[in-house]
Formats: structure tokens, sequence, C-alpha cells
């Protein structure tokens, strides 16, 4: 972004995109790019310098507007002091309800606005949610057939549980905002966590393969998309499943995977076209033929 400086005020601000007018002179969007930053302020237009050292995280704050000024030579966009977001609920009071302010269906004491921690223990229950899914049929089964549930997997889903309470129990502990936020930063950059198994098993019965742990790590953690895939379906459904794609591939018409025709821009010749289908597909067999997880897996059609 830049600013407009004129007799030592900041009278306007261009994003850089577009030709503009100083008094009678009009002068293309290119000043914006190919002029020097001299040249741009020989004319009264400097590009905007932020500071962000007030700036906070807008999960546990709210920051305030940007202040824009001109001194020393530049112009700056500085923050002004944070506010912590409401850790606690805010609750309808005798005065709300003296004011009217209090919507059908509620009444002084009930929730009018949740509070970081409300919103916080719903996400880690979610989380814990997500996680027993995974067993959830072996409750259903149990409960439909009598078959019982194994050991390990009731042992599993109390850890889950009991790792999950530990989390809600930290959150409810916590004295402040400026607390949540500690207890939700893995590092420096202050990443938020989530509830993660370190094994990728859900069958697994060690409490202690549960962990807080980044998004990013989570993914991590559990492997590849195929090593995922292996170790839920098994080979032979890869196998499976990439014949049936092998075979698409090799009976689509030329033109079909080049997408051409969704495509913005010049058109280009049917020729062009065919080309762009045949390279595609001739690059799919090549690979799909040598790449050790697709073994076997084009059957006839790999001839």
């Amino acid at each position: 972004m830049f600013a407009l400086v004129e007799s030592g005020s900041i009278t306007k601000f261009f994003s850089g995109n577009q030709g503009i007018t100083i008094g009678d002179n009009q002068y293309p969007k290119e000043i914006f790019t190919l002029w020097t930053k001299s040249e741009r302020e020989a004319i009264g237009i400097y590009e905007v310098e932020m500071d962000n050292s007030k700036k906070k995280d807008e999960q546990w704050y709210i920051n305030t507007n940007v202040t824009y000024a001109f001194g020393g030579g530049k112009v700056t966009g500085s923050y002004g002091d944070a506010t912590a977001k409401k850790h606690a609920d805010t609750l309808w009071t005798s005065q709300d309800k003296t004011d009217g302010k209090i919507p059908d269906g509620k009444d002084v004491g009930d929730v009018a606005v949740e509070g970081l921690k409300t919103v916080l223990i719903r996400t880690v229950k979610a989380q814990a949610a997500g996680i027993l899914q995974d067993t959830d049929w072996y409750i259903v089964r149990k409960a439909d057939a009598g078959t019982a549930v194994p050991s390990s997997i009731t042992t599993h889903r109390a850890a889950v549980r009991t790792k999950a309470a530990e989390q809600e129990t930290a959150i409810t502990n916590a004295a402040d905002t400026p607390a949540l936020e500690t207890l939700y930063t893995r590092n420096k950059d202050g990443v938020n966590v989530l509830l993660a198994h370190a094994c990728n098993n859900a069958k697994c019965a060690n409490p202690k393969h549960l962990y807080w742990a980044t998004s990013k790590e989570n993914i991590a953690d559990s492997g590849s998309y195929y090593e995922r895939n292996l170790k839920k379906n098994g080979k032979q459904f890869i196998i499976d499943k990439n014949r049936r794609i092998a075979k698409k591939l090799v009976e689509r018409e030329p033109g079909y995977f080049s997408r051409i025709n969704n495509r913005k821009g010049k058109s280009l010749s049917e020729e062009h076209k065919r080309n762009l289908s045949k390279a595609t597909k001739k690059y799919f067999l090549n690979n799909i033929t040598t790449d050790d997880r697709f073994k076997n897996t084009l059957g006839k059609y790999s001839k």
C-alpha cells in the first residue's frame, strides 16, 4: 500500500494496482513497480511500512484499527494496545432485562456471549468425539447383537476421554486469556494444538499414545496418504482401486484429460488437445507400471 503526502500530511492511500492523478498530472500504475523509491517520494508517494509490534493473535485478542502517520521521511502504519477477548461467558443481567435487551427465551443469568473457555472446551469435546467415532461401531454391535467389546477398545476409549478431560480441566483452571494462550502455545510462533494419536491406530489402547499436537504435526505423524490407506484398507483394496482408475484412463477419448474447454485464454487446436491427452495418458501408464505401490494394478490394461 502507498500513501500520498502533501504538506507533511497523508491525504490519500493507493493500492498500487491502477494509475493515479495528483493535481493536474496523471501517472500510470507502473510508477508503483518500475519507479525507484526516491522517484516516487519526489512526487509525494511513500510506501507504507507496517509496525506489527503491538499486533496480537486474533484468536485471543481484539486488535485496534491501524493508525497511519508520516514522520522521519516515511509513512508508518501501527496498532494500538490489543484488548484480550473475554475468557469467561458474559451473562445477561438484571439491568439488561430492565433495558429490554434480553431476547425471547433467555433470562437473567443465561449466557449472552460465550467466552473463550466455552468455545475451547466444545472444540476439545468435538476432537475427542472424532477419535471415538472410529470405534463407535463396537458399541453399536454390542447393543444390537450382544457381542462383547474387546478390552483394548474399552481401554482406548477411556484413555481418549481421560486425555480430553485433562485438557478441559486445564482450560477451566486458566486464570485469564493470556493463560489460555500459553496453554495452547506449542512453540514461539504460537501454534494451536489438538488431540492426536501417536501410532495412528484407532484400536490402540495405550493412553501414552494420546498427546496434544499441532495440526501439521498430527498429519505428519499419521504418515502419507498411501500409508494411511494401506493400513486402513489393505493392499488389495489399493490394487483394485488403481485398476479401476487405469481402466477409465485408457478408455477416455482423446482430449478428455487436458480440460482445455474449461481453461481461459487462447483456444488450442483439436490436434493440440489430442496430443496433451495422449501425453497425459502415457505419463500415467509409464509411472503406474514402475511404481512399487502400483505393481500389478493395471492387469490387462497395462498392454
